[in-house]
């Protein structure tokens, strides 16, 4: 999970300093940023004063679930000396506030 302002940084990085050749690069968060979907759950009903299980519903995983999905910014880092920087206690709280602002509305 990275916040939207680390993704366009990133965006901004490749466009300057990227190489034009075709090439992917990988726009990810640091290691410690590194959460499951039931971790970013936990965080977001409990932001909101909520209870976990009363919020979601578990179902059995579907034929061929992947366990995971994590890339890695090495040629970011090595080719465009990008780097997330951003703190994910504080990206989550600012995008929750975001939403219910916008919902609020």
């Amino acid at each position: 999970w990275i916040h939207v302002d680390q993704h366009i940084d990133a965006i901004k990085s490749i466009l300057k300093f990227g190489i034009p050749d075709g090439r992917i690069y990988h726009i990810a968060p640091k290691t410690e940023n590194l959460k499951t979907n039931i971790d970013l759950l936990e965080i977001i009903t409990s932001t909101l004063g909520k209870k976990l299980e009363n919020c979601i519903e578990f179902v059995e995983d579907r034929l061929a679930h992947d366990n995971c999905y994590w890339l890695t910014s090495k040629r970011m880092i090595l080719e465009t000396a990008w780097i997330d920087t951003g703190c994910f206690e504080q990206d989550i709280e600012k995008t929750i506030n975001w939403y219910k602002e916008v919902f609020s509305r």
